[in-house]
């Protein structure tokens, strides 16, 4: 240990080695006793740190500050200062909701067990959801990682804590019906909000942000101009608008020119979007909402699984119903975004060719055999007594059929019929091959 004083300096410093470390500290004195004493108190402290008996001295000073304190300080220094205003008062609250309601006040107080407890009685009361629940588990790990990284802890103490299993099924979508009766009902602004919603697939987020000079309606077709800024992949778009969506942004635009409108709001809904209790109310004076056969609920978000059910329905092509709903899995567009008991699966089933009008159900019917022509096209004679094999014209079985002079027996093979000695031979100018004769020994 070497106490000194450095050349152009009034306060003192100490060299010294432990395990093989060198470290150089000031000591913050201009008195050579203390400055000793201090000395002497710093290498016994790094001496008994390096041998694991004593926490490391911030550590021992984050354990008596108030954890209202660090989160401050985190929320100030600790977030990148790109970090979204949203996303930082987001963090704020939730952090100091679980540190409230947990009880904690110091960083000792953080264990894995008391966060699981109020997980599970907010789970069970109903109050949060799972996915709620497991973005504030997210929030308060990055606040415990942060010190972390800074060795203001040792370990994070829920880093053991599982993320709970999330079961939100996907939105229901509204019918046609559904849709046109909400938008026939609702006040005209927030009908404009509902058609827009349901016809371009834009998110909550993406709708409440929207600004006029993102919206060409003048361009042929019209179109969305969306920035990368204020979408959820961070990618700008270039999006067609439907015609009911150009026609309820068009009436936004005149309800919009009113006086009472500030000149520097440029939003196109420029009241914000309806929120649910104004939504419900809006679902029960259409006279529609209420749950499906699968116990789903309409919510606000179902209008963009509208948009994807409509595509879906329309038989539009799972690439292009992606690139309108900027999926970037192609699962999103054709599961999650998509409400199967919203497609037209009884017509589609109708399509499928039917068995009672093929050849064979005509001959186990009791009916002649279907007519074939060289071109392979299939018809019933109206002469139900002969069969056209012939390019041209009907031709009597009898008047063909040649004994054949090495006839065997073989077994049956599908529909293959026992072939006896009186097998036949059809000869035409269409065809030549083999057939059972009708006659029998």
């Amino acid at each position: 240990m070497r106490v000194f004083k450095p050349k152009r300096s009034r306060s003192w410093r100490v060299r010294f080695y432990v395990d093989g470390l060198f470290f150089d500290k000031p000591l913050r004195t201009q008195n050579k006793d203390v400055a000793e004493q201090r000395a002497r108190e710093l290498v016994k402290e790094t001496e008994l740190e390096m041998a694991g008996i004593l926490s490391p001295k911030i550590q021992r000073d984050v354990a008596k500050t108030h954890l209202k304190d660090l989160l401050a300080e985190w929320i100030k220094n600790g977030l990148a200062p790109t970090t979204s205003h949203k996303h930082r008062k987001n963090s704020n609250h939730r952090v100091a909701r679980v540190i409230e309601e947990c009880g904690w006040k110091f960083v000792r107080d953080i264990t894995s067990k008391s966060f699981e407890a109020w997980c599970a009685e907010k789970f069970r009361a109903g109050e949060i959801k799972a996915k709620t629940l497991n973005h504030y588990l997210s929030h308060v790990r990055c606040f415990l990682n942060w010190m972390k990284k800074r060795e203001m802890i040792a370990v994070n103490p829920l880093e053991v804590v599982e993320t709970l299993q999330e079961h939100d099924d996907p939105a229901r979508s509204f019918t046609f019906e559904e849709l046109a009766k909400l938008v026939a009902t609702a006040h005209p602004y927030r009908a404009a909000v509902y058609t827009v919603a349901a016809y371009s697939g834009l998110r909550k987020g993406e709708l409440r942000t929207l600004e006029w000079h993102e919206i060409d309606l003048e361009s042929v077709p019209p179109v969305f101009k969306l920035k990368s800024s204020k979408t959820k992949n961070r990618q700008a778009d270039i999006l067609p608008i439907h015609r009911d969506a150009v026609s309820a942004l068009r009436l936004m635009r005149e309800m919009g020119k009113s006086p009472k409108r500030t000149a520097r709001n440029q939003k196109v809904f420029y009241r914000g979007i309806p929120k649910s209790p104004r939504f419900r109310l809006d679902l029960e004076e259409a006279g529609v909402g209420g749950l499906d056969e699968q116990d789903r609920p309409l919510l606000f978000k179902g209008l963009r699984t509208t948009c994807g059910t409509f595509l879906a329905s329309q038989n539009i092509q799972p690439r292009v119903a992606m690139e309108l709903m900027r999926h970037s899995d192609m699962r999103l567009t054709m599961k999650t975004y998509t409400d199967a008991s919203k497609l037209p699966l009884a017509e589609a089933i109708e399509k499928l060719p039917s068995l009672q009008s093929s050849p064979i159900a005509s001959l186990n019917a009791g009916k002649s055999c279907p007519n074939m022509s060289i071109s392979g096209e299939i018809g019933i004679n109206e002469n139900e007594q002969e069969t056209s094999v012939s390019r041209s014209e009907s031709v009597e079985l009898g008047d063909v059929a040649q004994p054949c002079p090495k006839g065997k027996k073989i077994e049956r093979v599908g529909f293959e019929p026992t072939v006896p000695c009186g097998t036949s031979v059809f000869k035409t100018d269409a065809f030549d091959h083999s057939a059972t004769s009708p006659l029998s020994d």
